[in-house]
């Protein structure tokens, strides 16, 4: 195979982008479960006064990672076909970051900074 160490290290560098974005959509659910058993726990304290029933709602930090974890695998996806076809081009085209992982970033960034505000 033509370029195998550059597939390779193209393949590892998507592999890691999906492992990440796994834990982020594993991190958005545990939130959920979370205050799913928190809800579960309230109500079980006070079952000798008038229970009001557990809201089955959810929770729009753990739906947002969830959406962002996705995302991140899209934009993996296409960063991997991307590189796929320069490096079988083999042409001297120089790498730009692009708007793409600059968004994405920010996104990270805003979505760490709301599970601060939250946490303290």
């Amino acid at each position: 195979m033509k370029h195998y160490t550059d597939h390779a290290a193209n393949e590892r560098t998507w592999l890691a982008w999906i492992r990440t974005a796994i834990a982020i959509i594993a991190f958005g659910f545990i939130i959920e479960r979370f205050e799913l058993f928190s809800a579960y726990l309230r109500a079980s304290v006070d079952a000798g006064k008038a229970s009001a029933p557990v809201a089955q709602s959810i929770n729009p930090l753990a739906l947002l990672l969830v959406l962002v974890g996705i995302a991140v695998i899209v934009f993996a996806t296409w960063r991997f076909h991307n590189h796929q076809r320069m490096i079988e081009a083999e042409n001297d085209a120089t790498y730009r970051a692009g708007w793409p992982i600059i968004g994405l970033a920010a996104l990270l960034v805003l979505v760490a900074l709301g599970l601060a505000w939250l946490v303290l």
